[in-house]
């Protein structure tokens, strides 16, 4: 199961933790803030608690198969795969904790996923599909992407020109790693739109 969160320092930088960062403990960001199960800690001194929900939330027969939290906006969502998943039954369970700590839940038809017009959370399902039925390694791309929508992570957004401006980016100051990274989830949404396209 893939776990991220995206921390936030006061100019707005993302960085994605590590996905062997242990909750329990405490350690120093690159941003000069602390890093604990209580949030993040900026330079400011401000924190914001997170709860990063996941295996023990899934119902009966699900699998876990992602978690993530934002920091910056309280989020925190994780996707299951339910035990009866199939082409005829194309769904991921997705479960949404809010900053107030209500709950609202969803399923995500993955196979018919549309990249020109998805939220952050529909988004990150098709993301855990990948991983989980594709092999791909793309959950630090997305959940970069998905930073960058800001408070507002149920906006609709074009991911297909997300990530062509994030790699055009990445060209331009010539870090090749993270063109590549970003070029990969181009490609393949791309795929994905002229496969639902032709539906």
């Amino acid at each position: 199961m893939g776990i991220g969160a995206i921390a936030y320092d006061h100019n707005n930088i993302t960085k994605p933790l590590s996905n062997n960062y242990k909750v329990n403990n405490s350690r120093s960001d690159s941003f000069g803030g602390t890093l604990s199960s209580a949030g993040i800690q900026n330079q400011t001194g401000a924190a914001k608690g997170i709860v990063l929900h996941g295996k023990n939330d899934a119902d009966v027969g699900e699998e876990a198969v992602g978690s993530w939290a934002s920091v910056q906006t309280g989020f925190s969502t994780s996707v299951y795969k339910p035990d009866d998943f199939s082409e005829d039954n194309p769904y991921y369970h997705v479960k949404i904790w809010k900053p107030d700590g209500t709950m609202e839940e969803r399923m995500v038809d993955v196979i018919n996923f549309n990249p020109k017009s998805a939220d952050s959370f529909d988004h990150y399902a098709f993301a855990c599909y990948l991983e989980k039925e594709e092999g791909m390694s793309v959950q630090t791309s997305v959940l970069t992407e998905a930073a960058k929508t800001g408070d507002d992570l149920y906006q609709k957004r074009d991911w297909i020109q997300a990530y062509k401006e994030r790699m055009q980016q990445q060209y331009d100051v010539g870090y090749h790693e993270g063109y590549m990274r970003f070029k990969k989830m181009y490609e393949r949404l791309m795929e994905q739109f002229r496969e639902i396209s032709r539906k």
